[in-house]
């Protein structure tokens, strides 16, 4: 999966994991650190992450380009993840049975 270019009005921020969590989540905040406009987690139903905005929030044509990219980034990469770990556990399965 290939990189994206930085945002140009907008920024996005690592909320701390609980221990517990499986998916990280992010504040987007404007360029200046400023303004919150929402956050970024993951959609269980939807089996990706989604942009959960605050009220009365708009966004322009590049904005809404980069959330988009943003989100389809770090899908693909959680995506990833999960089917190590699943790899992983059916490994350890295979090793663990008599």
């Amino acid at each position: 999966m290939s990189q994206v270019a930085a945002p140009r009005w907008i920024r996005f921020h690592p909320i701390p994991m609980k221990v517990d969590a499986k998916t990280q989540a992010w504040d987007v905040r404007t360029r200046d650190g400023v303004g919150y406009l929402g956050q970024i987690r993951w959609a269980s139903r939807w089996r990706c992450y989604a942009f959960f905005t605050i009220d009365n929030t708009y966004f322009e044509p590049q904005c809404l380009r980069d959330l988009a990219n943003f989100i389809e980034l770090q899908t693909g990469l959680q995506r990833e993840v999960a089917r190590q770990r699943r790899t992983a556990a059916a490994e350890l399965t295979e090793v663990c049975q008599p």
